[in-house]
Order: structure tokens, then C-alpha cells, then sequence
């Protein structure tokens, strides 16, 4: 039973890859429950994750309401695997008191285990058998097969995307561009090279491909309004957008931290997103963001067709 562990919509997802791969080394069958821990659910949702995404396996929330199923750790029972807990995007990075690392798991014998803590997928590979297909592959291949396989967004999704795409990418090729705000904790604490991003930066690479497709567009993802209108006055209307609630302050840490719980909206949006930006020919981000990570991994882009101005922590970290 994969639970929310209170962070953004990508990192969530990045939890939800991780604790797949876990099961698949344990012989176990995924479930995936976005609660009210959840932080971009619909109010009173009982789970969310069935607003984006098909199941993850052929089980179900129902299926551990049997009398007689044991729980690890042992705190969840059938009656309360619904219970909210914690705060979501607060109390991450608290002591969580029945909470715990999905790897304690191995070798338990319950007949469920309740993943609701982070584990990083390198470590969780670690414990994969060496005769496995999975210990064979390498972090990006895994992943953009689990996107591929397992994490699929919906059927009316998919369409949805696929119509906006056709309206907003009149011009082709299409450069996806995501600039995260550069905030100094997102520098800092989250960052592989523990450095900012200028706009110089991207602007020299945006530079690049207008000048090899003098036809082309650009799709611009970001969470802060000074960088929206800064690129729109240098690229005028070869660069569209989608019409988002965005940050008027750098340094805030994320937008919908004040909003948790009632953020389905937010949420939607930075899942749109990242679903449009899978559909243009490149891909320019910062790896430092989930959205970015998630892009990367959404499909099985050309050789040089993803540029990351600084490293893919899913990958690196």
C-alpha cells in the first residue's frame, strides 16, 4: 500500500516509481491510496490518485478489508489505512511515530506492507536479486519503463492533452522549456551542484534552437511570473503558455504550500504541464524539479533532444 509522504505532485509520483520497483523485488502487488495526506486531492477525495492515473495493478483498496490480514508496521490495520496522519508538505521531514522506510519490510511475512516514507531508488535496487531483469537496467531506463508500464495517466487525460497539444503547438518543432524559480532553499538543500540557475542560461540555449528552427515554438512551464514575461518580451508570440497561478516572489518555496489539501487545481495543473511538455520534439528543464525529472522520464526522447541545466536528482541523489 503506497501512501502519500506530503510532497509535490512529481515527487509524489517519484515515490510511488520507487515503492513499484519495491514490490516487484518483494512479490508484492501494488496499491496506490492518496488520502487527505495527499496534498492535491479534491476535498474529501478517498483517493486521488484515480483522478489522473489507471491502477497500478489488478488490486484494490478493497481487497485488504478481509478479515485476518496482517499489517506492517504493525499500527495499520483494514480500519485505518484511510486515517489521515499528518499534515501534508508540513510535517514531512518530522518524526513520523508508525512511519517508516519500505525496505524494513524485507523478509516480513504480513500480508501487507504500508510504504509511506521516501526511499531513494538507487538504495531500493540495492536489495533487487542480481539475476533479476530489473538489477540489469540502468536508473533511466527503469524509469521511463515504469512510466511507460505502470504510472499511466487516463484515458480522457491522454485526449485532453493530445487536443490542447494540437491547438498550442501550431508551430513544430516545438522546444519545451521548464524555468523552476531558484529559490534558496531549492538551490541549496535540493540541488546536486548546490548552485542557482540564471535566466542567461536558458536564454543561450533558447537562443540556440530558434536560430537552427527559425519556424519552430516554444512552450514555456514555470512557476514565477518575472520569468513568463521575461521570455515572452525576447520570443514574443513564438513562446505560449498555459494560463497558471504562478508565484510573484523567487523565494518562496512552492505555491501550494499554504494551500494543502485543497490544491486539486495546482496539482492538475503542474500534471497538464508535464504532460504537454512530454508531447514537444525538446526538452530544456532543470533537474533540480520533479516536473523536470517526471518530463525526462514520460518518454523515450531522441539522443540530445533533453537538455537538464543541472542534474536529474531521481537520477543522481
Amino acid at each position: 500500500m503506497i501512501k502519500p509522504w506530503g510532497v509535490g505532485f512529481w515527487g509524489e509520483i517519484d515515490h510511488v516509481a520507487t515503492q513499484i520497483v519495491i514490490a516487484s523485488i518483494l512479490g508484492r502487488e501494488p496499491i496506490v491510496l492518496w488520502n487527505g495526506e495527499y496534498r492535491y486531492g479534491k476535498s474529501g477525495a478517498e483517493n486521488a490518485w484515480n483522478d489522473c492515473f489507471l491502477p497500478v495493478s489488478e488490486a484494490a483498496r478493497g481487497d485488504l478489508n478481509g478479515a485476518g490480514l496482517t499489517f506492517y508496521p504493525s499500527f495499520w490495520s483494514s480500519t485505518n489505512l484511510d486515517q489521515v496522519r499528518y499534515r501534508p508538505g508540513r510535517d514531512i521531514g518530522h518524526y513520523r511515530p508508525f512511519g517508516g522506510s519500505s525496505l524494513m519490510a524485507i523478509g516480513r511475512q504480513e500480508d501487507i506492507i504500508v510504504a509511506d516514507a521516501y526511499v531513494n531508488m538507487r538504495a531500493a535496487l540495492a536489495w533487487a536479486p542480481p539475476e533479476a531483469p530489473i538489477a540489469k537496467q540502468d536508473l533511466l531506463s527503469i524509469y521511463r519503463s515504469i512510466f511507460r508500464d505502470v504510472i499511466r495517466p487516463l484515458p480522457e487525460h491522454v485526449a485532453r492533452h493530445d487536443a490542447i497539444a494540437a491547438q498550442l503547438f501550431a508551430r513544430r518543432p516545438v522546444l519545451a522549456i521548464h524555468y523552476r524559480a531558484q529559490s534558496a532553499y531549492k538551490t541549496f538543500a535540493e540541488s546536486i551542484e548546490k548552485r542557482a540557475l540564471t535566466m542567461e542560461e536558458y536564454v543561450e540555449h533558447i537562443d540556440r534552437f530558434v536560430a537552427d528552427h527559425p519556424q519552430g515554438g516554444l512552450f514555456l512551464l514555470s512557476d514565477l511570473k518575472a520569468a513568463v514575461e521575461q521570455l515572452r518580451s525576447r520570443y514574443g508570440d513564438r513562446l505560449v503558455t498555459m494560463d497558471r497561478a504562478r508565484l510573484s516572489d523567487p523565494g518562496l518555496v512552492d505555491i501550494a504550500f499554504d494551500q494543502a489539501g485543497t490544491s486539486y487545481a495546482l496539482g492538475l495543473e503542474v500534471f497538464d504541464d508535464a504532460c504537454l511538455a512530454a508531447r514537444a520534439d525538446r526538452f530544456l528543464g532543470d533537474g533540480t524539479s520533479g516536473v523536470s525529472c517526471a518530463i525526462e522520464f514520460m518518454k523515450d526522447w531522441p539522443e540530445g533532444s533533453v537538455t537538464l541545466l543541472r542534474k536529474n536528482v531521481f537520477l543522481h541523489r
